[in-house]
């Protein structure tokens, strides 16, 4: 939850063994004027299944996925 005028700077790096098989949900919901920046990075693993979800919640919300 990215509260009103507030901004949140998520970053995650995983580095999974070879037999490795992971599913990933994240999601947040952004009210009027706030900014949700996601940084995610995966190396290695057998299989990822990543889901990011981001609500727009209010004019002005914004929400970048790197």
């Amino acid at each position: 939850y990215v509260g009103e005028d507030a901004e949140v700077n998520f970053a995650s790096l995983q580095n999974f063994e070879g037999d490795v098989h992971s599913t990933l949900n994240r999601r947040c919901v952004a009210q009027k004027d706030a900014r949700m920046n996601w940084t995610i990075g995966h190396i290695g693993g057998g299989t990822t299944r990543s889901r990011v979800e981001s609500v727009l919640n209010g004019p002005g919300a914004a929400a970048e996925d790197v």
